[in-house]
């Protein structure tokens, strides 16, 4: 499951990246809004999918001890996305894999909040 999470997660980075970088490249990203938020279905998309950050920023805050912590990765997921959330997720697998074996497997370790006081 390590292996695999690794992998998607770098997979998520380096597409979004590098669809940043093409989209940055056509077009200013205020120029590009103009257009999208001249069409509905844009919007609603646009919502969805930052509605599913804000669902996994959640989680995120729950997982972190620290407010100043929280409110960082509130910032990157808002201006980043999913490019902030894979970052997020690589640097929580590479916390948790230094970790010592526990009674959780890697996935629920992942999931679970670290009640070690350890951020």
């Amino acid at each position: 499951m390590k292996n695999f999470m690794i992998v998607f997660f770098c997979g998520v980075l380096t597409w979004m990246l590098g669809m940043t970088f093409w989209a940055s490249a056509q077009e200013n990203v205020w120029v590009g809004l103009q257009y999208l938020f001249r069409d509905r279905w844009a919007i609603a998309t646009l919502s969805d999918t930052y509605m599913s950050f804000f669902i996994i920023y959640l989680w995120m805050a729950y997982k972190q001890n620290s407010w100043v912590a929280r409110i960082v990765w509130f910032l990157l997921v808002c201006s980043w996305g999913s490019i902030a959330v894979s970052i997020y997720a690589l640097f929580e697998i590479r916390r948790i894999s230094s970790l010592p074996p526990g009674e959780h497997s890697f996935f629920e370790r992942f999931l679970l909040k670290d009640r070690s006081g350890v951020a």
